[in-house]
C-alpha cells in the first residue's frame, strides 16, 4: 500500500511540473479586426500584459498550444523569442551570451525636466532566490523582519502579518490548497483604527507570474519604514493615514511557480482550484463582479476564457473564489478611499471602467488628472483599461463601482487602480531595484492623495527684468480629503533677494479646482544683468511643507523670434501649415495636418527658414503653446535645435516631454511628444547649452504604418534672450 501511495505521488508530481514546462515563446500576433480579437479571448489567451498595438497585433509570452491556435485561426504570428522561459534564465546567468549585469541607472534623458525625485535603496531591502525575486517563504520573512525592525528601533508603525480571515466562517477564505491571504497596516497607531485617517490598499499577485507587482511594495514598505524618523513627508504620511498592503493575493499560484521554476521563469497565471477535469485554476482578475447601470451584471461578459483550461477562466460565478471573497471581505470591512491592485507587465496604470469599452466613469476627469500625475515621474501611460482590452471581472471595476456589499449594505466607492509594471513577466535581476524606484514616487503620490493634497507650479517667465517682480504661480487641489486648506509662501535662497511678500492661504478648495495667484518680491537695487535669482516655492497643508526650488535669470529680455501662428512665411513648412480649426490666440495655429488626421509613415519637419543668433546671448529659452493627440508609445513628435544649419539636429527637453520606448523608430530614450494633451498648455524649453552659437528650430512628425490621429498644434512661439550689456 505504501509502495501505491508513493507512485502516486510522484505521478502527481511529475503531472505538476509536465504542466509548466511546456514551450513558451515571446510573439507578436497579429490580428486585422475585433472578431480574431475575440475569438484569442474566448481561447483563453491573456490579452492584459504586454504590448498591444491596437488592431494590428499583441505581443506577449505565449505558449505553444495558444500560437498554433493563433495560427488555426489564420492569424499570422512573429516568434520573437523562441524559448522565453529559458531566456529569462540566461538574462540572470553570467556565462550566458543574454546576461544583463549590474549597471548604474543611466541619468535621465531630461534631468532637469519634472525633477524626477531620487529614492536610495532601503538598507535591510534584500532581492529574492527566484531569478532575484522573493518566494513566498522569503516575502513572508521580509514582513515578520519589518515588524522586528520597527519593535527595535522605537517607531511602533507596522503590525504583525495577520490572516484574512471572516470571524463567522474562518474557512470561507482559506485558498484551496488551505492558505490565508496576508496583510500588514502601516500607520502611527497601527493597532488603533482612527476613523478621521484616511485608507489606502496595495495589493499584489493576483496573477502568479508577476513577482515585480509584490517585490515592489516590499522596497516601498522598508523605505517608510527606514525613514519614517528621518523625511518630514513620510513621517507625515505614516502619521495621518492607515496604509494597508496585502502583498501576496494568490499564494497558491506564486508559491506553484517558485516549485516549477524555482529560478524563475514560471509561467502559471491563476489560483491552483482543481477542476477534476485535467485542467487548473481560476483568473482572480475576472473573479470579482459589478453591476452596471442598466443593473447588469457584467462578470464574465467579455475578456474571459470559455473553457477551464484557459488562462482567463473567469470561475463558475462570481466571487466563487476563496481569494476574490478575501478581497472582498476586507474592502467592505474597512473604508478604503483608493486602492492599487498592482500588476505587471506594460509600463501602464489602468483606471476603470475595464469591463467594456466606451465606458468611462463618472469621475474620468479625475482619475484621468491624478493618474497623469502619478505616473509623471516613472513615463508610464495612464489610461482606461478596456482601452488595453475590456475584460470584465477585474478589481478595479469591483472597487469603484460594486458599492451593495455582501451582507447587503452599502460601502463608498474606492478609487483604484491598476499599475502594470515593469518591462516583462520575469525581469533580469539587474533591473530589479531600478523598477522599485520607478514605482516609488507612484506609491508615495497615492498615499498622499487619499488626504489633502495639492500641487503647486511656478508660472512666471524663466526671466525677471525689474527689481520688483510678482512670482506667479497656480495651485490644483487633488486630494480626496476635506477641508482642503493650503498656504503658499516664498523662501528666499539667494542673498539679491530683500525681502518677500506675504504668504497666501487657500482655504476650502473643491476638488480639481485651480487658483492662479502671486507673490511679491524685492530685490536688490545692486543686482547686475545674468545674476541668478533662487528662492523656494513652499506648499504647506497644515502637515507638512512641499518645497520647490526655483531658479531664475535677472534681465531685460528681447524677443529674436515671435511666431504668432497666422502665417508660415518664417519657416520651410514641410507640410504643415496654418488651421483655424483650434488655436490659443485667434485666429490660428499651426499644425502638421491641418482639417484631418495625419497620415501613415509621415517623417515631416517644418524648420525655421533663418538661423537665430545666440552669439552675445547670456540666457535664452523658446517658449509656445502647444495641444496634441499622437498615438502613445509609438508616433511621436520632437522640438530639435540644429548648429550647422540643418546637418544634425539634437531633441529638446521640455517641461511636458515623455522620453521614448523602443517603437518609437529613432526615437528611443529621447525627449518627445505623444499621448493626448486635450488642453492648450505652454511649454518652455531652455536653450542655455546653444549660448555663443547660432541655432535653427524644428518640430517634426514621425508616424507608423498604422493608427492615425488628429495631430501635434503649437501657436505664440517665441525665443527670449537675455544679452551682454556692451560696456
Amino acid at each position: 500500500m505504501k509502495k501505491i501511495i508513493v507512485i502516486l505521488l510522484v505521478l502527481a508530481i511529475n503531472s505538476m511540473f509536465a504542466q509548466d514546462k511546456k514551450l513558451y515563446h515571446r510573439a507578436k500576433i497579429y490580428y486585422e479586426n475585433a472578431e480574431k480579437f475575440k475569438q484569442l479571448e474566448l481561447f483563453g489567451l491573456a490579452l492584459d500584459h504586454g504590448v498591444h498595438k491596437k488592431d494590428v497585433f499583441f505581443e506577449s509570452d505565449f505558449s505553444e498550444n495558444e500560437i498554433e491556435y493563433a495560427k488555426s485561426i489564420g492569424l499570422n504570428v512573429e516568434i520573437v523569442i523562441e524559448d522565453v522561459r529559458q531566456f529569462y534564465l540566461d538574462q540572470n546567468d553570467p556565462q550566458s551570451s543574454r546576461y544583463v549585469g549590474f549597471t548604474k541607472n543611466a541619468n535621465p534623458t531630461c534631468p532637469s525636466g519634472g525633477g524626477a525625485t531620487t529614492y536610495t535603496t532601503p538598507a535591510n531591502y534584500n532581492n529574492g532566490s527566484m531569478g532575484g525575486f522573493l518566494t513566498y517563504s522569503e516575502m513572508l520573512q521580509e514582513l515578520d523582519d519589518m515588524y522586528t525592525y520597527a519593535q527595535a528601533n522605537g517607531i511602533d508603525i507596522i503590525t504583525q502579518r495577520a490572516d484574512i480571515t471572516k470571524p463567522s466562517n474562518p474557512t470561507d477564505l482559506q485558498t484551496y490548497e488551505g492558505r490565508y491571504l496576508q496583510w500588514v497596516k502601516i500607520s502611527d497607531n497601527p493597532n488603533t483604527s482612527e476613523p478621521s485617517e484616511p485608507q489606502i490598499l496595495y495589493d499584489a499577485i493576483h496573477h502568479a507570474r508577476e513577482p515585480a507587482s509584490l517585490q515592489q511594495l516590499i522596497f516601498y514598505m522598508w523605505y517608510i519604514l527606514e525613514n519614517y524618523n528621518s523625511d518630514p513627508e513620510i513621517q507625515s504620511i505614516v502619521n495621518n493615514t492607515e496604509m494597508y498592503f496585502i502583498p501576496c493575493v494568490n499564494p497558491d499560484g506564486y508559491i506553484y511557480n517558485e516549485t516549477t521554476n524555482p529560478n524563475g521563469g514560471g509561467f502559471w497565471r491563476k489560483n491552483r482550484r482543481d477542476h477534476g477535469n485535467g485542467t487548473f485554476g481560476v483568473d482572480n482578475n475576472r473573479n470579482y463582479s459589478y453591476i452596471d447601470g442598466n443593473g447588469v451584471e457584467v462578470w464574465n461578459t467579455t475578456g474571459t476564457s470559455g473553457t477551464s483550461g484557459g488562462d482567463t477562466w473567469a470561475g463558475t460565478g462570481p466571487f466563487s473564489e476563496p481569494e476574490n471573497r478575501a478581497l472582498r471581505y476586507f474592502v467592505e470591512t474597512h473604508n478604503f478611499t483608493m486602492a492599487l491592485n498592482n500588476h505587471t507587465s506594460g509600463g501602464l496604470l489602468l483606471y476603470p471602467y475595464g469591463y467594456a469599452n466606451n465606458q468611462p466613469t463618472p469621475d474620468d476627469g479625475l482619475y484621468q488628472t491624478i493618474s497623469a500625475m502619478m505616473v509623471s515621474q516613472n513615463g508610464y501611460t495612464n489610461q482606461i483599461s478596456a482601452d488595453l482590452y475590456p475584460a470584465a471581472g477585474d478589481s478595479d471595476d469591483f472597487m469603484y463601482g460594486m458599492l451593495t456589499t455582501e451582507a447587503g449594505g452599502t460601502r463608498d466607492k474606492v478609487f483604484a487602480m491598476t499599475p502594470e509594471i515593469g518591462p516583462s513577466f520575469w525581469p533580469a535581476e539587474s533591473s530589479i531595484i531600478g523598477i522599485c524606484q520607478d514605482m516609488m514616487y507612484h506609491n508615495i503620490t497615492a498615499a498622499q492623495l487619499v488626504g489633502n493634497y495639492a500641487t503647486l507650479s511656478d508660472t512666471s517667465s524663466q526671466y525677471i527684468s525689474n527689481t520688483n517682480p510678482s512670482i506667479n504661480y497656480a495651485i490644483q487641489r487633488l486630494g480626496l480629503q476635506a477641508p482642503a486648506n493650503f498656504t503658499v509662501s516664498i523662501n528666499p535662497i539667494s542673498a539679491n533677494i530683500v525681502s518677500v511678500g506675504a504668504a497666501n492661504a487657500h482655504n476650502g478648495m473643491t476638488l480639481q479646482q485651480t487658483i492662479n495667484s502671486s507673490i511679491s518680491m524685492t530685490l536688490s537695487p545692486t543686482i547686475n544683468t545674468g545674476d541668478t535669482i533662487q528662492f523656494e516655492l513652499v506648499l504647506n497643508n497644515g502637515l507638512y511643507d512641499k518645497i520647490i526650488p526655483i531658479s531664475k535669470i535677472f534681465g531685460q529680455t528681447v524677443t529674436i523670434l515671435d511666431e504668432p501662428g497666422d502665417n508660415t512665411g518664417q519657416w520651410n513648412d514641410g507640410g504643415w501649415a496654418i488651421t483655424t480649426e483650434d488655436f490659443y490666440s485667434s485666429t490660428s495655429s499651426i499644425t502638421d495636418s491641418p482639417n484631418t488626421i495625419y497620415g501613415n509613415n509621415q517623417d515631416k519637419s517644418i524648420d525655421l527658414v533663418n538661423n537665430l543668433d545666440l552669439t552675445n546671448a547670456i540666457a535664452a529659452n523658446l517658449t509656445f503653446y502647444a495641444k496634441w493627440e499622437v498615438e502613445t508609445n509609438w508616433d511621436y513628435v520632437q522640438v530639435e535645435v540644429s548648429t550647422n544649419n540643418g546637418v544634425t539636429w539634437t531633441p529638446q527637453c521640455g517641461n511636458y516631454t515623455n522620453e521614448g520606448v523602443a517603437n518609437q523608430t529613432g526615437a528611443e530614450n529621447e525627449p518627445l511628444y505623444d499621448g493626448t494633451q486635450n488642453t492648450w498648455i505652454q511649454e518652455s524649453i531652455d536653450l542655455s547649452d546653444y549660448l555663443g552659437s547660432t541655432i535653427r528650430i524644428r518640430f517634426r512628425l514621425y508616424t507608423d504604418n498604422t493608427q492615425r490621429r488628429d495631430g501635434f498644434y503649437f501657436d505664440d512661439l517665441e525665443v527670449n534672450v537675455i544679452e551682454t550689456i556692451p560696456s
